[in-house]
């Protein structure tokens, strides 16, 4: 009955958009890439790059739990530059920061700790998968440019990460191309968590785009059933992701999924879901607090729960029929509304606190604003009616829960996979030795064998097929 009712709630404005699937977030065609060549640069102030080519790059990094970072290029060449060590790998071989560290003659430090990472990836359609199983700590910023295709990033952190400048996420403005961005965070609370001294920034141009932020398994429960989840929105200790400066996330044209949970921000709150034309986004928020405003532009559908905003809120639909459900809300200041053009439905539950004046401005069309405790002094203007046949709110989960959208946010989180017990040199080389500037002589990887009879003796591992150590044997 409920699904019916919502169904006729949308018509006609909506019928034509309601046919499509959910949102519009099929899955991505299957396409043969041509491998690509990233170069992957360690400076020797521990400033790490990854740059990309035009053609598709797809890089796969791991912080193992021991600290040590492993890199595989999928499809991808890796050429390895730093320490004065030059080196390059085939795809599908991985690669041991550790052993490139020691192959320079420098000790592994027993935590990871960068001064900057920085990704800049180019054309072509790029995947970033980063997890983080060990305490990292990076000094300066964080930046990953996607640049133009159907790019990927997944951050997710199963330790403590901690970025002591901004982390920025950027794609191009207007590639008509579809854009992945997960940052998740396993743990909550005083256990590990992403911890950002500045700002976030996530930016995505046209296409459809999936963004979610936050912790996927909170997030994925609010999409399933919003009433298990605690209003914690006003708990530092409760954030998978905390923010010291501003938070924004901004779309442009095509069907956008935006859901973030989890959130704690110091500054201002900023979310545009883009304009231009008549899509299906969605904006999903839920356990958020900021101690500055929060400001949300172009909403289509949009549904806000265990929100603590310590100054002013304020909501702008778009110039098409829209929906908006709040609920579990608290406001230290005020809270403006504004409908654009269409048919808007809006539904503010019974448990929605504002300590300042309340402005709704219904605009072009016919808007139904439904207010459960309307505060004193509110301002509604330009609404033809103040009530709703259905519960919006409801429907609007409910919506959400039918809609797929709880099942895509875990399968764009690959499950995690420990590095192989027993490391393979082989492998890992490729029968191509790393040389370095002053010898060419290939250099090795760790200390169990001396070579006492020359000058300058190199100490490593070597690789051989019996129990005698020749020079046909690899270093």
């Amino acid at each position: 009955m409920l699904r019916s009712a919502f169904s006729r709630f949308f018509q006609p404005a909506r019928r034509r958009r309601l046919q499509t699937p959910a949102f519009g977030f099929d899955a991505l065609e299957s396409r043969q890439l041509l491998a690509g060549t990233a170069t992957v640069a360690l400076s020797n102030n521990y400033d790490l790059s990854i740059t990309g080519d035009a053609r598709g790059n797809d890089v796969t990094v791991q912080v193992t739990d021991s600290g040590d970072v492993l890199m595989v290029g999928n499809d991808t060449v890796l050429k390895f530059r730093g320490f004065g060590q030059s080196m390059n790998v085939n795809p599908g071989t991985q690669v041991s920061l550790h052993a490139l560290l020691r192959t320079a003659g420098i000790t592994p430090p027993a935590q990871l700790s960068l001064r900057s990472i920085t990704a800049d990836m180019g054309r072509g359609d790029d995947t970033i998968d980063l997890t983080v199983n060990d305490d990292v700590t990076v000094a300066r910023d964080v930046t990953f440019r996607m640049g133009a295709g159907s790019d990927s990033l997944i951050l997710t952190a199963n330790a403590r990460l901690t970025i002591g400048g901004s982390l920025s996420v950027t794609g191009t403005g207007a590639d008509n191309h579809h854009a992945t961005v997960v940052i998740n965070s396993t743990s909550i609370g005083n256990s590990p968590g992403i911890a950002i001294a500045k700002n976030l920034t996530v930016s995505v141009g046209s296409g459809h785009n999936k963004v979610l932020l936050g912790n996927a398994d909170n997030l994925r429960q609010a999409l399933e059933d919003p009433t298990q989840i605690d209003d914690k929105s006003a708990d530092p200790n409760s954030f998978a992701i905390s923010v010291g400066g501003s938070f924004s996330v901004s779309t442009s044209l095509g069907n956008d999924l935006v859901a973030v949970s989890g959130v704690g921000v110091k500054g201002n709150v900023a979310v545009a879901m883009g304009s231009g034309g008549r899509r299906n986004d969605v904006l999903f928020l839920d356990n958020i607090g900021t101690l500055g405003s929060m400001t949300l532009t172009d909403m289509e559908n949009g549904v806000f729960q265990n929100l603590s905003i310590a100054k002013t809120l304020t909501v702008t639909s778009s110039t098409h029929g829209d929906a908006l459900a709040a609920n579990h809300i608290q406001i230290g200041g005020s809270a403006t509304m504004n409908l654009g053009a269409g048919s808007d439905r809006v539904a503010i539950g019974d448990d929605v606190t504002v300590a300042g004046r309340v402005t709704v401005s219904g605009g072009a069309g016919r808007d139904f604003v439904s207010i459960a405790a309307p505060p004193a002094g509110a301002r509604i203007s330009g609404v033809e009616a103040n009530e709703l046949d259905i519960d919006l709110v409801e429907a609007m989960l409910e919506f959400l829960a039918d809609s797929g959208l709880a099942d895509s946010v875990m399968d764009l989180i690959p499950a995690a996979e420990p590095p192989a017990d027993d490391a393979d040199v082989v492998e890992l080389l490729d029968a191509q030795p790393i040389f370095i500037a002053a010898s060419t002589r290939p250099m090795i990887f760790s200390g169990s064998y001396i070579n006492a009879s020359r000058t300058n003796g190199l100490i490593g591992v070597f690789i051989s097929e019996d129990d005698q150590i020749t020079a046909d044997d690899l270093l």
